[in-house]
């Protein structure tokens, strides 16, 4: 099946005949979710470690929210703030423009996306760099 786990339940006796290790019962989906959590919760200390932030913010989803409002959605608004800003032209010693945008500059996450595959900000175009950005944020 193509559909993620989270997505399916069980009916009837069916799930017999599926042919998967994974239990769709009550207590299969229950543990489904409870190894989620602990996998999100991973995530959120990582990011707490890639912002220089107390990792004990990780060790419950309350405490993962409140993580969320204070260290992360004071930066992405501090963020978009600056980005409004008006620009203020910075040539290269050479004379020529910097390739990388000041979405990319500016962006204040980059720690946490160094696992990311290839580089993060193409410096295609703002438009393109602020995309990503806000896939990121997602």
């Amino acid at each position: 099946l193509d559909i993620p786990e989270r997505y399916l339940i069980r009916l009837g006796q069916g799930v017999k005949e599926l042919e998967h290790d994974t239990d769709y019962s009550r207590w299969g989906r229950v543990n489904f979710m409870l190894q989620r959590r602990l996998e999100l919760l991973t995530e959120v200390q990582r990011l707490a470690r890639s912002l220089n932030e107390d990792e004990s913010m990780a060790h419950t989803c309350e405490t993962a929210q409140h993580f969320l409002l204070i260290h992360v959605q004071s930066r992405w608004d501090k963020y978009l703030k600056q980005l409004k800003e008006p620009k203020k032209a910075e040539p290269t010693p050479e004379g020529h423009a910097i390739t990388q945008t000041r979405v990319a500059q500016m962006f204040p996450f980059h720690a946490f996306f160094n696992n990311a595959p290839g580089v993060l900000f193409q410096g295609l175009s703002e438009e393109d760099d602020m995309e990503i950005a806000e896939g990121c944020m997602r």
